[in-house]
């Protein structure tokens, strides 16, 4: 028998691979979904349901859903304005293609967070971007066959 500690990793490992399979699969439910609706409604009606999920939840709770409501605008403002690109690069591009590209933030966000805050750039993030960069090459064939759907999620990603 497993003990506690070891129960936690094996749990954790596999919340991560459950993660995982659930945020790559929206992309082809997302992709399926935009045949029978624009994208921009697509996105307001993921918003809705998950403002009205999350209400649902807080007064659950007895908390006022209103506290801080502004960041709360703010924030989802800005999600909402990144998902927006997001959808519509998806009318135009495949699903992997989508999710790959999408996932290059992971290696923007340290790079532009470098120039920013002038830190050091490490020998493994330099790695990182060239592992991830052959990657959008070889699943895009290359600059030339980067179309209007890789460059719009380019931009959300960014």
């Amino acid at each position: 028998m497993l003990e506690k500690r070891q129960r936690k990793i094996v749990l954790a490992h596999f919340a991560i691979i459950i993660a995982i399979l659930i945020w790559g699969s929206t992309y082809f439910v997302i992709k399926d979904s935009l045949s029978g609706i624009h994208p921009v409604t697509l996105v307001f009606y993921r918003f809705l349901i998950a403002t009205t999920i999350m209400g649902s939840i807080l007064l659950l709770l007895k908390k006022n859903p209103f506290v801080k409501m502004h960041r709360g605008l703010n924030l989802g403002l800005i999600l909402w304005l990144l998902y927006i690109p997001q959808t519509i690069g998806l009318v135009y591009v495949s699903a992997s293609n989508s999710g790959f590209i999408t996932s290059l933030y992971i290696i923007i966000i340290p790079i532009v967070t470098a120039i920013i805050y002038k830190t050091k750039i490490t020998k493994q993030r330099i790695l990182s971007v060239i592992v991830a960069v052959t990657g959008l090459y070889i699943i895009t064939g290359g600059i030339g066959q980067i179309g209007l759907g890789d460059s719009i999620t380019a931009l959300a990603a960014f």
